[in-house]
């Protein structure tokens, strides 16, 4: 009788540990996909993260000619309607190339329209920067080295 009790707990122990196991891959598994990619960066990114490494009075400067541009106008919804109309253009059933043209064209105007104010803002900054935050600009990183 105590041989049938011990494989009754065995068993009970045996399905819990399951359980746990299966629902912590579950939860492994459903959440894989957005922990691999990283989020995009927000409009502006790069000239924060320049305004941010610079001394203070040349980040001031910075700053200023970026305002004074309209920073503001780069919306976050934009971009991210852009992706979604791409995502949307890729999954569609059957495939329309013709609504992928127009996907990929509207998502890199965004940024290419982003991409020019970030380049004109720092054309007409760096005359007024000092010497040490042209320096700190050039060591701004620019993303992983390739493989």
């Amino acid at each position: 009788m105590k041989a049938i009790q011990r494989w009754q707990w065995v068993l009970i122990l045996s399905l819990g540990l399951n359980m746990f196991l299966g629902s912590a891959m579950a939860v492994y598994l459903t959440r894989l996909p957005y922990q691999m990619m990283p989020p995009p960066p927000p409009p502006g990114g790069p000239m924060r993260d320049f305004i941010r490494r610079l001394p203070p009075q040349d980040s001031a400067i910075l700053a200023a000619i970026w305002q004074a541009r309209g920073e503001a106008r780069f919306e976050p919804q934009e971009m991210f309607a852009a992706m979604a109309g791409l995502d949307a253009a890729i999954a569609a059933d059957p495939f329309d190339p013709e609504r992928f043209d127009a996907a990929i064209r509207a998502f890199q105007s965004l940024r290419a329209e982003e991409d020019q104010a970030i380049a004109e803002t720092l054309r007409e900054a760096l005359p007024r920067l000092s010497a040490e935050g042209r320096q700190a600009l050039a060591r701004h990183p620019h993303g992983p080295p390739p493989p």
